[in-house]
This record gives C-alpha cells, structure tokens and sequence, in this order.
C-alpha cells in the first residue's frame, strides 16, 4: 500500500464546521422535519432495539453521546434545513422513542415497567408521578452537540461522511440499502414479493425473511440472482467472492439501468410493463429463476420436511434455488423431468437439508455467501445428485438417531434409488431438440433410436421424418398416453394403416 504523508505547512480547512450549536432534544423533535436523513451516501437505519434503549438512557443519565453533523442545504430558502451526514442512527432513534415506537425500562413506584413515551408523559402531567416528571426535564433538556457546515455538494458531503465513519465504513450487506442504490433496491424488493413470497416456498420462509421486506429479504433475492445470473443479471451461474467491491460494481451497473428505463422507486408503482422492458437476457433470467423455485417447492413438498422450520433455514432453501438455475442453465432439467423424478428430487433435498443439520457438519453450513462456501455447498448437491444411496451411506446412515432427537421427521422409507441416467434415457430435452416425441414400436426415439420414456417425453419433441408404410409408430404425451389428435393427416394414415 502507498503510504500518504500530511504535509503541515498547508492548511486544510474543507471540512471545518461553520459553528457548533448545542440543541435541545425538545427543540430538535419540533424541527425534526428540517433534517434530511437520507442522502444518497447514508446506510440504512439498522439500529437495533437494545441500542436505541441504551441511547435513551445515556441521555438521562446526562452522558456525553456523540456530535450530529449536518449541513446547510442551502444559503437562501433552505438556510435552516439540512443534510444530516453523520448521526442518523441517533437521530432516528431520538424520533423513533418520541413517537412511541419502543418503550423504555423506567422504575415507577418500586416497580420497573416498560412505558412508552407518550404513558411516561400522561404520568408526568395528570398524575404528577415523581419519577416520570424527572424522566420528561431530562429528556427534553438534554442537548445534542450539533457541528453545522455550509452548504456542500453531495460528493463533498460524502467525504466527510467516509472520514468521520472511517473505522466503521458501509458494510457489504448494507449497501443496497442505502439511498444511492433506491432503483436497485426496490427492483429486489418488488422480485421477492413477486417470485418468492408468492410462491408455494411461502411457507417454508422463516419469519424474519417475511416481516422483514426491507432488509433480509431484499437481500435474499439479490444474493440468489447474484450468484445465480453474474453481476446484471444476463449471465450465468457464476460463485464469484461476493465482497464489497463486487456488491457495488452490480448495483452501480443494474441501478443505471434501472434509471434509464425510469424504474419506480415505490414498490407499489411497479407494474407488469416495467418487467417488459427489462433486457431480454434478463427476462429469461427471471423465467429460469421463477422455474427454479418452482421445481424446489416441488421437490420438498413431496416430503414432510417442508415441514420442518428446524431444517428448511433460508440457506438450504438459497441452496435448493441455486442448484436448479444451475441445472436449467446446463439444460439437465425440465418440468417433466422433475414431475416423473420428483421422489428422487426429494431424496436429494431431504439428503441435503439432513447433512446440513447434523451437528458432524456444523462447520459445514456457514452463513457466509463467499466464493468457496458457494462451490462447496453446490458441489455437495451435486454428490447427492449423481447417488443419494451413497451419499447416504457415507454420511447419513448412523446419524438418524441424532437426527430424530432434533424432531426432524425422518419417513420410514427406502433409501435404495437408482441414480438418474445422465444420458439419453431420462435426459432433459435440449432446446434444439424439442418437437413431438414420436417412438417407434420398439420404444426407441425414431430419431436417434436411443432410449426414451414418458419421464422426457415432450408434445413438442418430434422432427418431421418420412415414415415407411410398415413402420409402426406412436404419439406419446408427457404421461404416456397417445396423442394422435397432434399428428398431420399423412402420418395418422399411416399409423391407421400399421
């Protein structure tokens, strides 16, 4: 690294504070509506509820928090309204108690009580409680440090955010959410309510992933399309290392465009329309991802482990998603081939979710999305995928003991499944490939007169051929069934003939 060397012969006063005011908190809560907390740079509020109590109480009992700094918006109309650029969390927090959005711990008559601010009030002025009185006289007296700059560009201001905030910068996972990214953010947050939360997984999200919109679950869904589709969404399955640098050069890129095709902010404003125009690559991106979903509530539905809230954790269900855009992308997987595959499916998730959860493993499921956590756990699904019988004996067998102590349901069943033929029987339909299956009498596809069953049967999987007068053939739909209503007038005759 290049070392930087101050040079004390020059002063620099860029971010030297006009004046520094000692603000009431009461008079800060009336003007409250002056300060702009959400300038494209600042992170998300994320202070949880014990840190908004321990401000609470430092502010009564008199202790030094520290110093807001804010800036003027301007000299003229704005003079007296302002960017806050460090001590959001504070500020919000201060607001947040005001508005009875938490309650704090206060001892009232020998009795400790969790009391609102608007109760502590009410106990103040009509029932001239002692301790409540003293709680309100500190609360509103008590003065915030307040360092007032002159009005600055944005850019400006984002430096002296990044300087105050050096040892602490944006976290990776804090990054969409804050206002640089409003495009990007509200693109995830409308595809979690469209694919995900609609989806049959529904059930299987744990409540965090529900109730929380604005955080886990935005971020759910940026990370699936992520490692999924690459940085915009029009590539492949790609588990690059998912570090701060790489999170922002995504966000930039897909918050551009975003931009340029004038993307709602609000959640709610987003329409149909706006999918339609997003990037073809994209579009498909966002079939194969909703197929992939699909296919997983298929797979684990088949099982009472779907169930299971001890098992299914938002990992193994990421997992789950990943794995299928995977095998999609490599054209390994259809609709059909999952329904008359489905018990194996199963047995490839519940295999997964038990290795998960056993305690041998604990190292192994890491909440951590990082390049050789994304490889490890993909390469695990993939063991399970080529033999669940093996992969069962080697690591499952003498675990079901321990595994039914945790109140995982484990279905008395057989673990002895054949693999699933990687080649021509049971294969996925390659794109080039899908026209009307047409087998021959002796179940041969006429075709390549390679094997072929109802499990990879397509209406569209049939190539035009010229059929001799005594070849018997037959038309078969995806459930095995003929389908002769498909067939042009010249083949039906000849079929009709046979």
């Amino acid at each position: 690294m290049k070392n930087e060397y101050i040079d004390l012969s020059k002063e620099d006063n860029t971010f030297e504070p006009e004046k520094t005011d000692m603000l009431a908190i009461e008079d800060f809560l009336k003007y409250f509506e002056n300060y702009d907390f959400n300038p494209y740079y600042q992170r998300n509020f994320i202070w949880p509820p014990f840190k908004q109590r321990k401000l609470i109480e430092s502010i009564i009992f008199g202790r030094k928090i520290s110093t807001v700094s804010v800036a003027r918006k301007d000299n003229r109309e704005n003079f007296n309204k302002f960017d806050v650029i460090d001590g959001k969390q504070r500020g919000i927090s201060i607001y947040r108690f005001y508005t009875d959005e938490f309650a704090f711990p206060l001892k009232v008559g020998g009795e400790t009580k969790l009391l609102k601010y608007s109760k502590i009030k009410k106990l103040a002025e009509k029932e001239k409680v002692v301790e409540c009185i003293k709680f309100i006289e500190k609360f509103n007296r008590y003065h915030l440090s307040v360092d007032v700059y002159r009005p600055m560009s944005k850019e400006k201001q984002r430096e002296l955010f990044e300087v105050i905030n050096y040892s602490q910068p944006l976290h990776k996972n804090e990054l969409l959410f804050c206002a640089e990214y409003s495009f990007c953010r509200s693109f995830y947050t409308n595809l979690w309510e469209k694919l995900f939360l609609s989806s049959g997984l529904n059930n299987n999200f744990q409540k965090s992933l529900k109730e929380n919109i604005k955080e886990y679950s935005t971020r759910f869904a940026s990370e699936v399309c992520y490692i999924g589709f690459d940085r915009d969404l029009r590539g492949t399955y790609s588990p690059r290392g998912v570090s701060e640098k790489d999170i922002r050069k995504s966000l930039e890129k897909m918050d551009s465009d975003l931009d340029e095709m004038d993307w709602p902010l609000e959640v709610s404003q987003i329409r149909d329309t706006h999918f339609e125009d997003l990037h073809d690559e994209v579009k498909e991106n966002l079939e194969i991802l909703d197929d992939a979903i699909g296919y997983l509530y298929q797979s684990i539905s088949y099982s009472r482990i779907c169930n299971s809230r001890e098992a299914l954790t938002k990992n193994t269900i990421k997992d789950g998603i990943i794995f299928f855009i995977r095998k999609i992308q490599e054209e390994k997987v259809t609709q059909y081939f999952v329904t008359n595959n489905v018990k194996y499916f199963h047995h490839i998730f519940k295999a997964y979710v038990y290795f998960c959860i056993d305690e041998k493993n604990k190292g192994f499921n890491n909440q951590s999305i990082h390049k050789k956590n994304v490889e490890k756990r993909q390469n695990k699904l993939d063991e399970i995928w080529i033999d669940v019988k093996a992969f069962y004996n080697k690591y499952l067998k003498d675990s079901e003991d321990l595994l039914k102590n945790k109140n995982v349901t484990l279905i008395d069943e057989d673990w002895d499944f054949s693999p699933i033929d990687d080649g021509r029987k049971n294969k996925a339909i390659s794109k080039r490939d899908k026209r009307s299956a047409i087998w021959s009498s002796d179940g041969k596809d006429c075709l390549t007169h390679g094997d072929i069953d109802p499990s990879n049967a397509h209406f569209d999987h049939v190539e035009s051929k010229t059929l001799s007068s005594d070849e018997k053939v037959k038309i078969m739909s995806s459930d095995g069934n003929e389908l002769k209503s498909h067939l042009n007038k010249d083949v039906a005759k000849k079929i009709s003939d046979s």
